[in-house]
């Protein structure tokens, strides 16, 4: 029993160098191969466009070509709560409501931030109505039961399918004393939905930095969305399966000897990835800790990106002590224990106001990484090419994530 204790230290006081690198490996493939399925589980082939907000889907099989995200140009009312109608009345210029206010068409997905809406310039915080006609194939040409998968908004929203009220999330109001944030993702039937649909959805923000529908709403078959839904969860969890058997097992190995702290750091990274990953997504900790309070949860998940940077730099201080720059890495260390600091000790208008300018700090110490690797490469250290390998696939994961926070992969 003792020698089974004890053999993880002789492995790694034996074999060090070749079990790092091929623990980085490890975790670069499994993150590098999580981040492909659950990009790949997100993607659905192009359908039908929306134009002027309305969307035509009576030719389109639900069963054959798949789910369809509600992607284009719904009509939009900034700084209005409009409540359904019983029908769309089209004109020249756009649809109106029964009061006579005009819509204009704004994109979807896309944050409200530093666009233009007419000669309006919007802002972060705010709130407005999503309007969206769709007309679909009758239900006795065979059409599957269908549902509405709504994954991501800015911060709290309210949907109306043909007047009735389907789903809310948190408070929508005119105001910020009475609005109430909510982060959920949501599977709405639609099953009393015939040839016709009409999306009405509700949006405010008064927390959080960038508002507006993040991602855009999918419509298709219940059972499709739903298995959709499971495999990302399944994704998840086993990236998070695989990342915390690396992370106590680097934990377990500080403890054997404490004197050497890489497998620490690395350790810590893997718990502070975990945290990342069910708190993205698929949002594996909201949906199974709804209690969880929106101004706790938003902070975690920063506080697994602003950590993860400083807890990564000690680890590669700790490699290569020789190549990386010691102030470099003090300064890459400092800023993100500053930015933690502010994710816990400020409001979540502040604190996410600083996602930017750690963004270009993260980009700036995974070049900096790659520099070090060029160096130990030069240098013929055993780990470098392996390390190379490692950070390329890491580096790529962290900037496939910042693009996507902005939308650049959606928004127009």
């Amino acid at each position: 029993m003792r020698w089974l204790i004890q053999l993880p230290l002789r492995i790694w006081q034996t074999r060090r160098t070749n079990v790092s690198c091929a623990v980085l490996l490890s975790f670069a493939l499994i993150w590098g191969a999580g981040l492909a399925v659950r990009f790949a589980a997100g993607q659905v082939p192009a359908g039908p466009a929306i134009v002027a907000g309305q969307l035509d889907l009576r030719a389109h099989d639900f069963r054959q070509a798949g789910s369809i995200d509600l992607e284009g140009d719904w009509q939009f009312y900034w700084q209005q709560l409009v409540l359904p109608t019983a029908r769309l009345h089209r004109e020249a210029n756009g649809l109106t409501t029964g009061g006579g206010d005009t819509a204009q068409y704004y994109p979807v997905p896309a944050t409200w931030n530093g666009r233009s809406l007419g000669e309006q310039q919007l802002g972060g915080q705010g709130y407005g109505t999503y309007r969206l006609r769709v007309l679909l194939p009758r239900k006795f040409t065979g059409r599957p039961p269908l549902a509405l998968r709504l994954t991501s908004a800015s911060t709290s929203l309210r949907v109306f399918a043909n007047q009735m009220l389907v789903l809310e999330r948190g408070q929508v109001a005119d105001n910020a004393a009475e609005t109430e944030p909510a982060l959920q993702p949501a599977l709405i039937p639609l099953n009393e939905i015939d040839d016709e649909l009409e999306l009405t959805i509700h949006v405010a923000n008064f927390e959080h930095r960038r508002g507006g529908l993040w991602a855009a709403p999918r419509l298709g078959a219940t059972e499709a969305l739903r298995g959709e839904r499971a495999r990302g969860l399944s994704t998840d969890l086993f990236l998070c399966g695989a990342l915390l058997i690396m992370g106590c097992y680097h934990l377990i190995l500080y403890l054997l000897r404490p004197a050497d702290r890489s497998p620490l750091y690395f350790g810590v990274l893997c718990l502070l990835v975990i945290l990342r990953v069910i708190g993205t997504g698929d949002r594996w900790l909201v949906q199974n800790f709804p209690g969880v309070p929106f101004d706790v949860y938003y902070r975690l998940e920063y506080l697994s990106f602003y950590l993860s940077v400083p807890a990564f730099g000690l680890f590669i201080w700790n490699i290569f002590p020789d190549e990386a720059h010691r102030w470099l890495m003090r300064t890459i260390i400092v800023a993100g224990s500053v930015f933690g600091a502010l994710v816990l000790f400020t409001p979540l208008i502040v604190f996410t106001s600083t996602l930017t300018a750690y963004q270009l700090i993260t980009l700036g110490a995974g070049l900096y990484g790659l520099v070090i690797g060029i160096w130990a490469w030069q240098r013929e250290r055993q780990r470098a090419s392996l390390f190379w390998v490692f950070w390329l696939l890491l580096f790529g994961a962290v900037v496939h994530e910042i693009l996507e926070a902005y939308l650049a992969f959606l928004a127009p």
